[in-house]
């Protein structure tokens, strides 16, 4: 991969591990354990200004994530300094793995399970999958239109088989429809979904488990 110009390299002296920045704001970060095979990492988070800042990411690659300071043409990570050295044109990488995350899951008054996953780390509305259909059967039907409002999430999924809302939590009044139906919001932490390409599964162990205060909404 081509570098841009405007990226910065730092070198830690006493392991020979490499950061890069690709540009000045730091995005993307390429890191280098040996000076040779690099890792991109993802960052997270961003303050300060391009001369003198922190970053927090995240490795995908090993499941570490922190915090990087950059100032006087240094970087402190991890107790080590690395000093800012020329930059490579280009750099060969293992890139950010796909890691697929649930985004929404909703529960019909038939028993019918909406699931939605994204890409953990590359996230764009275009990752997003939705399924639908029975727990152990959750059929991946085309999204067609996504739009998120600014008003801290109130977001509408089209799809060829109907159309999902979700209002943003922030209105307490209102409720998640499918069909202009109205269904429950299930909290995806409670279930062990298992997604496919075109498949999700909802673990049997969780079958069962509907929440009395869920069932209330269908009442």
């Amino acid at each position: 991969m081509e570098l841009n110009p405007n990226a910065s390299c730092y070198t830690c002296q006493h392991t020979g591990e490499i950061i890069i920045f690709g540009d000045s704001y730091a995005k993307p970060i390429f890191y280098s354990p040996d000076g040779r095979n690099f890792f991109q990492l993802v960052q997270t988070g961003f303050g300060g200004t391009s001369l003198d800042f922190s970053i927090h990411y995240d490795n995908p690659h090993n499941g570490d994530h922190g915090q990087m300071f950059c100032k006087d043409n240094a970087v402190t990570w991890n107790g080590k300094v690395f000093a800012k050295t020329a930059c490579p044109s280009s750099i060969t990488f293992e890139p950010i793995p796909v890691v697929r995350e649930p985004a929404f899951l909703f529960l019909t008054s038939d028993g019918t399970f909406i699931y939605v996953s994204r890409d953990k780390y590359n996230y764009r509305y275009e990752t997003c999958k939705f399924f639908i259909g029975p727990a152990q059967e959750m059929k991946r039907v085309d999204i067609t239109d996504w739009v998120t409002y600014r008003d801290g999430g109130t977001t509408y999924i089209t799809t060829t088989a109907g159309v999902l809302f979700s209002p943003t939590p922030f209105d307490t009044k209102a409720v998640s429809t499918w069909q202009g139906a109205k269904v429950a919001k299930l909290d995806t932490k409670d279930f062990n979904i298992e997604e496919f390409d075109d498949v999700a599964r909802i673990g049997k162990q969780h079958l069962g488990f509907v929440p009395p205060a869920i069932l209330d909404l269908f009442r």
